[in-house]
């Protein structure tokens, strides 16, 4: 077994369980060896494919192997003598490491340039895409380890996709990064079955389908319907995806009428209709009240379709007064028979949304 450094992304609590279930689901033998607020070290087991896993984990943006030290370790094994190369620092001094590169990389006749991020957020700190790794390397030093970057996050694989998608909605749809975490959360795993009963235009399926899973979707509405469909075909065929994909129109209050079974399920239901500026106490009480029969008659459809588990979003509202106020969808799961571990819900706040989002993992109780 290997000690890796897993460095997180904006959501380290909501990364650190992504990362877990992804391990579990896959059998793959773990431990965790030290954790801060930016990541942990984790002893694996087995040969891995960390390409494939940084692709697979939303919330994971490095992936660093554990050295004794940086004397013995290759910095570089490419032909070319120019390099780029960068240290990453969390709750650790880089100075003399910094310094003995300097010394070392000169002294292998490399010319080589340190890369500075133009980002503030400690994750991305300063390398912010895998061409680090194809022009040079990265240190990463986390508390008193030091480690050597084997994969990394790229962005602009992301932006791509979600700018090449030929069916748009772009206030209708759910973040990449926020999709696989939810995917990832509920256990699924290659050849299993994920079912969005939401889909709007895809999103959510087609991260499941690239990561090798069978995809079926439910919407009410006919254009989204189209659109998912234009999406997961797209998607297929630019990708060569193995799963097979299947949309329906259809309400999800009524899902066990279109689908009969699925192994797992992710989701972010209607949250309401939006809004530009933060709610009164009245305003959100009569936004929850409308939602809570929808929620209320979903989870019922649910237990009746879905054998795993389910991921699934639900709003809270941040008032004007700075208050906050939720469904109360603990007390919902109990009267449908649905247990969730006390580590739910994690509160998920996007960028300039009015609206907070509560993630839960929830299964049918034993």
């Amino acid at each position: 077994m290997k000690d890796y450094i897993f460095i997180f992304g904006r959501d380290p609590v909501l990364s650190y369980l992504e990362m877990k279930s992804y391990f579990e689901s896959r059998k793959m033998g773990y431990s965790i060896v030290d954790e801060s607020e930016h990541g942990v070290v984790v002893k694996l087991d087995g040969s891995l494919d960390f390409g494939k896993m940084i692709k697979g984990l939303g919330g994971t943006s490095k992936i660093a192997e554990v050295v004794d030290g940086l004397d013995s370790v290759e910095l570089y094994n490419g032909r070319s003598n120019k390099i780029k190369y960068a240290v990453s620092a969390y709750d650790a001094d880089d100075g003399e490491v910094m310094e003995y590169l300097k010394k070392r990389l000169k002294g292998e006749r490399l010319k080589a340039t340190i890369k500075h991020s133009k980002k503030k957020e400690d994750f991305t700190s300063p390398s912010e895409s895998v061409n680090i790794l194809k022009e040079g390397f990265e240190i990463i030093l986390f508390k008193d380890y030091i480690g050597k970057v084997v994969a990394l996050f790229n962005p602009v694989e992301y932006k791509r996709r979600d700018t090449d998608r030929p069916a748009q909605r772009p206030l209708h749809m759910i973040s990449i990064r926020l999709a696989k975490i939810l995917i990832n959360l509920t256990g699924a795993k290659e050849k299993d079955t994920v079912l969005d009963p939401f889909c709007g235009i895809g999103v959510l399926l087609q991260e499941a389908l690239m990561m090798g899973m069978d995809v079926i979707g439910l919407d009410s509405s006919g254009t989204c319907v189209n659109d998912s469909r234009t999406n997961l075909a797209w998607t297929a065929a630019r990708f060569s995806t193995p799963g097979t994909h299947k949309v329906l129109k259809g309400d999800a209050r009524e899902l066990s009428k279109y689908v009969k079974s699925a192994d797992f399920a992710a989701t972010e239901p209607y949250m309401g209709p939006f809004i530009k500026k933060l709610p009164t106490p009245e305003e959100a009480r009569d936004t929850m009240r409308k939602l809570r029969p929808m929620y209320d008659d979903v989870l019922g459809e649910l237990k009746k379709v879905v054998k795993g588990r389910i991921a699934i979003i639900v709003p809270r509202f941040r008032l004007y007064d700075g208050k906050r106020m939720n469904m109360g969808f603990g007390s919902m799961l109990e009267e449908h028979g649905f247990v969730c571990d006390k580590a739910y819900p994690i509160i998920y706040v996007a960028v300039k949304s009015k609206i907070e989002r509560e993630i839960w993992v929830i299964e049918k109780a034993r």
